[in-house]
């Protein structure tokens, strides 16, 4: 038996829509946000759940409560999952941003969190969840950067780069003292298999590994606003996936 974990990310938000950094900002879903969480809702109805921690941010706890209401298990908010903290540049946009404080703001102490330490956050609770709930599947409802962090240093040989969509589930199983990723940033729509990555024990072939390359390629140079890659692409990605 496996511990299997469903990492969600909320539904959209209007400061999302807006390129907005939300970080801990109490931020509620939009119309199209609630649309989303429905869906995705309406998806997990066919699947077996046990239970649902939720960050303790409003967008989160609406997100969940959705969820809820389809799987009819209980809900735990847990302040531990919830967002990076974005301090100053809460609010601004990467416009904004660069007028307010110059293209070079992300070398700047603006009083944001840590990204070792949002994704120590993120691993103590998934290794709290393993030991407590073993054998169970658990849904886990959170927010872009904490996810994509905590995958990163999770299975850094998996996740260099991540980028997590709105309502997307990304899945781990625990076995054996060893952490897997069955199923990578699955938005409900979705038709395809481009965005599932198997990464243990199972091989994609070549064709299959250059298009989902090539697909990530390009959206992370349409989602990308920075100037200089090589040092924006982390902070950017994550202040924009809030």
């Amino acid at each position: 038996m496996a511990t299997t974990i469903g990492l969600i990310r909320h539904g959209v938000t209007e400061w999302n829509n807006l390129s907005k950094a939300q970080g801990i900002s109490d931020i509620p879903l939009n119309e199209e946000g609630i649309e989303q969480a429905t869906a995705l809702a309406k998806r997990l109805s066919s699947e077996e759940w046990d239970v649902i921690f939720s960050s303790n941010l409003t967008r989160v706890r609406q997100t969940a409560e959705i969820i809820q209401q389809c799987l009819g298990v209980p809900v735990f908010n847990d302040e531990r999952i919830r967002e990076i903290n974005c301090s100053l540049i809460e609010g601004t946009t990467e416009e904004e941003r660069i007028t307010r404080w110059g293209a070079n703001w992300r070398e700047q102490n603006l009083g944001m969190e840590d990204f070792k330490m949002v994704a120590k956050r993120g691993l103590t609770f998934l290794e709290k969840l393993i030991k407590e709930h073993v054998d169970k599947r658990i849904l886990v409802i959170s927010h872009g950067a904490l996810i994509g962090l905590s995958l990163q240093h999770l299975l850094p040989q998996h996740f260099q780069k991540t980028y997590i969509d709105n309502t997307s589930i990304t899945i781990l199983t625990h076995t054996n003292n060893k952490w897997a990723c069955q199923l990578y940033n699955r938005q409900p729509g979705y038709k395809g298999d481009i965005q599932s990555i198997y990464v243990e024990g199972q091989e994609q072939g070549p064709i299959e590994v250059a298009i989902l390359a090539t697909f990530l390629f390009y959206r992370y140079k349409f989602l990308s606003r920075a100037k200089d890659k090589n040092i924006a692409q982390f902070s950017t990605r994550c202040i924009s996936n809030n």
